[in-house]
């Protein structure tokens, strides 16, 4: 008889009602309609209205290039969202993604030996995901990083630089 019993959930109390319920992690970083859109939105859209334009401009002028030139499109709308992301909420230190920027966008044009390709692609994911915990801790209401993060961006940034150099030819793979 005690399986047909559903049991008592707290989100039906009367009180739940008048507070309206956490928004979860996805609303909080592209908003609500009622209330101003948070920087994260802004910079997400710049990111793939970005990649649209570079794919469709890919498949326009290089339409046999795409294994090479679309990492660098990704990461050249990476930084451009990244560099707005840092103006909107005025931390300046983001601009520094303004030459990685400069440098995917050359990239695509070719003119760039394959080595300096590697600094977008060391800068760009550890930023968004830096970005990512400072919007989690926001929303979270905590503000003390993990050393388990650090420590897992420290290796993630080690082992990218290890391959990067191992691609080059630095390092032998024998």
């Amino acid at each position: 008889m005690a399986l047909f019993l559903r049991p008592s959930r707290p989100f039906n109390s009367p009180l739940n009602r008048f507070m309206p319920p956490r928004p979860t992690f996805a609303r909080h970083l592209i908003g609500q309609p009622p209330q101003p859109r948070p920087p994260f939105y802004y910079a997400y859209v710049v990111f793939w209205l970005h990649l649209l334009a570079g794919l469709g401009y890919l498949g326009l002028t290089r339409p046999d290039a795409w294994e090479r030139q679309l990492p660098l499109l990704i990461l050249a709308a990476l930084s451009l969202s990244l560099v707005l992301y840092a103006l909107l909420i005025r931390r300046y230190l983001g601009l520094l993604h303004l030459p990685v920027y400069a440098l995917a966008l050359s990239g695509l044009g070719g003119d760039l030996p394959p080595g300096l390709m590697l600094i977008p692609a060391l800068l760009a994911p550890p930023s968004v995901y830096l970005v990512l915990i400072g919007e989690y801790r926001t929303y979270d209401g905590t503000a003390t990083t993990s050393p388990r993060a650090v420590a897992i961006l420290a290796l993630g940034l080690l082992l990218l630089c290890l391959y990067g150099l191992w691609l080059e030819g630095i390092i032998n793979g024998s």
